[in-house]
């Protein structure tokens, strides 16, 4: 149904504007949570591939050391007497 404009400085004219206002403002308070929850998201992640690559760094120098020592210990009992 067609209504006519709504003039400037009326009752139902400050109500849209109001409403318009709230609505904008909600949505930017929805708008900076989303934003955020983003970064803190990012941020773990990225957090979470340093801590994995930092375990992995300990397995491989633990994994070497213990290959080392191997190499150095004699093969066979004879080749230890010799």
């Amino acid at each position: 149904m067609f209504r006519p404009p709504v003039r400037p400085g009326t009752a139902e004219g400050v109500g849209s504007m109001l409403t318009i206002a709230l609505s904008l403002l909600f949505g930017l308070i929805a708008f900076a949570a989303l934003a955020q929850v983003g970064t803190s998201v990012s941020t773990g992640m990225t957090r979470g591939r340093l801590i994995l690559a930092e375990l992995s760094r300990q397995e491989r120098a633990a994994a070497r050391a213990k290959s080392a020592r191997r190499r150095a210990l004699p093969s066979s009992p004879a080749l230890a007497a010799a």
